[in-house]
């Protein structure tokens, strides 16, 4: 995904979105619990989530600084972000998403303390 995509690539967007939220749906329709990760920012959040009808129904989103965020994409072995710079994804989470959920501030975490932070905290991610 671009910055400014096409309307196509929009729809592609959606269709990922709409196909892995019906994936989800089952799996849980089958006694599992499901743990969905995506990047879904900005107006696309809401959207998302109202494809998703199970509940409970948790929000998390982790937000480092952009500087913590371009040098864990600078340490990958290949790009996680494709044409975007991390201060401006990160300005999409910041201006432009509705702050549904648990945010974590994760700059200064490890791997395992974020896991610890978001089980402690789930209560606060719930949304319905």
């Amino acid at each position: 995904m671009t910055p400014d995509p096409p309307a196509e690539a929009l729809d592609q967007l959606r269709l990922r979105y709409r196909l892995a939220a019906t994936a989800a749906q089952t799996y849980t329709a089958n006694r599992f619990t499901v743990v969905m990760d995506d990047v879904v920012a900005g107006p696309l959040l809401p959207e998302f989530l109202d494809l998703v009808d199970y509940r409970p129904l948790h929000v998390v989103v982790l937000l480092p600084s952009a500087e913590a965020l371009a040098a864990r994409e600078e340490a990958r072995s290949s790009r996680g972000y494709g044409a975007w710079r991390a201060a401006e994804l990160r300005a999409v989470f910041v201006d432009e998403t509705p702050r549904l959920g648990l945010w974590i501030d994760s700059t200064n975490q490890t791997p395992a303390e974020t896991v610890e932070a978001v089980i402690d905290r789930a209560k606060d991610a719930a949304i319905r």
